[in-house]
């Protein structure tokens, strides 16, 4: 039965190989799952399906005018976060079409909510803007986060959603 579930460390080289064919163009180095994981372990998720990862989710706190930019490292969490960030969700292609992904997003929710965060936020990369917006995101402004967009391309779309 396909569920998400906590990462764990062991879980850190399923997902890089996860990332590796999702986001061909979006390369992270190995580091910042495991940073990610060693801040925020609850926002780091997994989708086990048959007994392997197929699909990750990273969310955390942070600050609505600050969302880390591509392939870099955070340091350490804010101390009073004003957004819960969705860095990435990512699923293999024979992960997808079954809900999976909206689950991912129903528990950062619930995260982002005992944070007593007004808002969630993200940045849209290839094809996502759509599922995104069905999903309660919207496009916010992109003045203030051009310099972390511009790493990840001239199409990234910073997007909000509040609760």
């Amino acid at each position: 039965m396909p569920k998400w579930r906590q990462m764990t460390s062991p879980d850190l080289a399923p997902v890089e190989q996860v990332a590796d064919v999702v986001h061909p163009a979006y390369p992270e180095d190995d580091a910042i799952f495991a940073e990610r994981l060693d801040l925020y372990p609850p926002g780091c998720l997994v989708l086990e399906i048959n007994q392997t990862i197929q699909g990750y989710a990273i969310g955390h706190p942070s600050l609505i005018q600050h969302p880390p930019p591509l392939n870099t490292l955070l340091g350490r969490l804010p101390q009073h976060p004003d957004t819960f960030h969705i860095h990435d969700l990512a699923r293999l292609p024979s992960a997808r079409g079954a809900g999976h992904a909206i689950t991912a997003i129903d528990i950062f929710i619930e995260q982002a909510k005992a944070l007593a965060v007004p808002r969630m936020s993200l940045i849209a990369v290839g094809k996502s803007l759509n599922f995104w917006r069905r999903n309660g995101f919207e496009i916010a402004d992109q003045t203030p986060v051009q310099a972390s967009l511009a790493t990840y391309g001239d199409n990234a779309i910073f997007m909000t959603r509040p609760l």
